[in-house]
């Protein structure tokens, strides 16, 4: 793990690429989700989410998914301003990247801050917006004709599965859920 995160600050396009994937891997074991943010700092990170590579784009969002995990990494990441990260991501045009978006925003959401309920209260309302779009997707490919309009189905109910699977984490405090109940009743 130390040597993945020396590599990561070489700054190389290829190996960096490479070091993702596997702290992907890694970051799903416990013990190496703990010490990843000792090792890099996690704006550098976050700043990967960004790069213009679609391959690192998710990788990167799959590591700090898995570090977000672990609730002394979730402090970490909301200090660098993780979550107003993962707002800037749902506009993207790339349907893995906002899955894995939503996915990482439950994992964040596992025990909310304060600063949670009340500066990304956003965050909420766009999951459930791409709750909607996806039933309302599935509700018009329901009788799917062809292999693609069945592709599309289910990763629409993939999508919704994960939008609504944040909303149960959210939910499950009891200040998120009385938020719900006072947004969408």
């Amino acid at each position: 793990v130390r040597q993945l995160c020396y590599i990561l600050q070489m700054d190389r396009f290829a190996l960096t690429l490479q070091a993702m994937r596997c702290l992907a891997a890694l970051t799903k074991r416990e013990s190496s989700a703990r010490i990843i943010l000792t090792l890099v700092p996690a704006a550098m990170l976050i700043d990967m989410v960004n790069s213009p590579n679609a391959a690192l784009q998710r990788h990167s969002l799959c590591v700090l998914s898995n570090l977000a995990l672990i609730a002394e990494n979730r402090v970490v990441l909301r200090e660098a301003a993780f979550m107003t990260t993962l707002e800037s991501l749902f506009s993207s045009e790339s349907f893995d990247l906002v899955l894995l978006t939503v996915q990482c925003i439950g994992n964040m959401l596992l025990e909310p801050s304060e600063e949670d309920y009340e500066t990304h209260d956003n965050l909420v309302q766009l999951l459930a917006e791409i709750a909607n779009k996806a039933v309302g997707i599935m509700a018009e490919s329901s009788k799917p004709t062809s292999s693609t309009t069945a592709y599309i189905a289910n990763r629409n109910l993939l999508m919704l599965q994960s939008a609504l699977s944040a909303l149960k984490i959210y939910a499950m405090t009891g200040r998120g859920q009385s938020m719900l109940v006072q947004k969408f009743g």
